[in-house]
């Protein structure tokens, strides 16, 4: 009638696919890509967090998605370089907050909105080139992003949000 405490191990295995708003993610180890035609679901910091979790070290992003979710790569530690395709036209707010081993960002021409704190904690950081579609740079976009060398400003920049660069120091 009775079974001997500790005679099962039970895991939880996390989730290695799904969907995230009119897209869907598949992770191969460490590599999540997301593929699909429409936009990715918001997470939200203390709340609903992305179900890939945070060990993720690549982010392929296919052709058709048009928004990066708000949140969707929060304290992603492990990514070191992230390529937007031209078919996204928003990042959400804080989209990559505390990616801090991000190094390497390149946004394609079509987007043309990049919510508060997309890049904030990017500490890594080093070099951002942003696309001529793109005119504001949002207030705290890339705070303490303190190893910022080099941004490539796209054509049609007008204006630079409060704080858009605020603590980074190079």
């Amino acid at each position: 009638c009775c079974v001997p405490f500790g005679a099962f191990n039970i895991t939880a295995n996390a989730a290695t696919s799904g969907t995230t708003g009119d897209c869907t993610w598949s992770l191969d180890g460490t590599v999540l890509t997301i593929s699909g035609n429409g936009k990715m679901a918001d997470y939200w910091n203390g709340g609903d967090k992305a179900p890939w979790g945070t060990s993720i070290t690549q982010v392929i992003f296919e052709d058709g998605i048009t928004r990066i979710g708000e949140y969707s790569f929060y304290d992603c530690t492990l990514i070191e370089s992230i390529t937007i395709p031209q078919s996204v036209t928003h990042i959400g707010a804080s989209a990559f907050l505390g990616c801090s081993s991000l190094q390497n960002v390149e946004i394609g021409n079509g987007v043309t909105n990049i919510e508060k704190s997309a890049f904030c904690r990017c500490t890594s950081l080093k070099t951002v080139t942003l696309p001529d579609s793109l005119t504001t740079l949002s207030y705290n976009m890339f705070e303490d992003c303190y190893n910022l060398k080099k941004v490539k400003l796209g054509n049609a920049v007008k204006t630079i949000g409060k704080a858009a660069f605020y603590d980074c120091y190079e």
